[in-house]
């Protein structure tokens, strides 16, 4: 429904992908360090070709607009602010083609801090109060993926302190908490992106029907929620690329780091021959 509007003018086809926050916090067990690495660089390359595809069915092509939405969530997930700006400058560099183009919620709303960005964003576009996402909750119970997803997340990328958390129990408080308060940050900045951009197709990183979003795989073979921001690149011998946590990849004998411009960049199977 919404790509017809476009074919019908001959016009390229516009789409969105809310997406390329920033790295996971923790690189210790999960990621390379803080800026993008060859799987950032692999999926963006992804989404090129999948533009350059759409234009050789259809001559006006496509434009991708990739919506950062690190500064969404930064605070909450224990990532600095400068982090984000980091992560996405580097990503900007690292993509020379023309097919993708950026954004971020600091275009669509100016304040003093980044701290009052968010407070305003969540004023001008959250419609859903905690209330009525606490019962949502309870209604959902297990079936409620998002905010499961959250949690998890949650649990796994932040660093904690054991002295304020000293246990399981007190982690996973911490965490439902957090995840409540990214579920409504999430529904206050897809609210921002409907307004902003009402006409664009709207892509996702996580599986849709595809009625009002169409999901997209930003590694090739990729069968689960695995992200560049969340794993490490792993290079196979056939030339294939799988995503994993970092302390998978140190932990097999058949897998060497590779750094690029002296920074850790990915993680490349080697033959057996060369296995001590």
């Amino acid at each position: 429904r919404k790509v017809l509007p476009f074919v019908m003018q001959d016009q390229p086809i516009e789409m969105i992908l809310p997406a390329f926050p920033c790295k996971s916090p923790n690189s210790i067990k999960k990621t390379l360090g803080t800026l993008p690495d060859f799987a950032e660089e692999t999926a963006l390359n992804r989404l090129h070709d999948f533009c350059e595809r759409v234009s050789t069915h259809y001559e006006p092509g496509c434009r991708l607009l990739v919506m950062s939405d690190g500064r969404v969530f930064a605070d909450l997930i224990g990532v600095p602010d400068e982090n984000v700006t980091a992560y996405r400058k580097e990503l900007h560099k690292m993509y020379t083609g023309d097919r993708i183009h950026w954004d971020t919620l600091d275009n669509h709303i100016s304040m003093p801090t980044h701290d009052e960005v968010r407070a305003e964003m969540m004023r001008r576009f959250c419609a859903l109060t905690m209330e009525e996402l606490v019962d949502n909750i309870k209604t959902q119970g297990s079936k409620f993926l998002l905010y499961r997803g959250f949690i998890r997340f949650c649990e796994q990328d932040r660093i904690w302190d054991r002295q304020l958390f000293p246990s399981r129990t007190k982690i996973k408080k911490e965490c439902g908490r957090i995840a409540k308060e990214m579920l409504l940050r999430n529904s206050a900045f897809s609210a921002l992106v409907a307004e902003q951009y009402p006409n664009h197709v709207r892509l996702s990183i996580h599986a849709h029907d595809n009625s009002t979003k169409i999901g997209v795989a930003l590694i090739e073979g990729l069968t689960s929620l695995r992200t560049p921001w969340h794993n490490v690149a792993v290079e196979m011998l056939d030339g294939s690329v799988h995503l994993i946590h970092r302390e998978d990849a140190e932990a097999r004998a058949d897998l060497r780091l590779v750094l690029k411009d002296g920074r850790p960049w990915k993680y490349e199977e080697i033959g057996t021959s060369q296995i001590n």
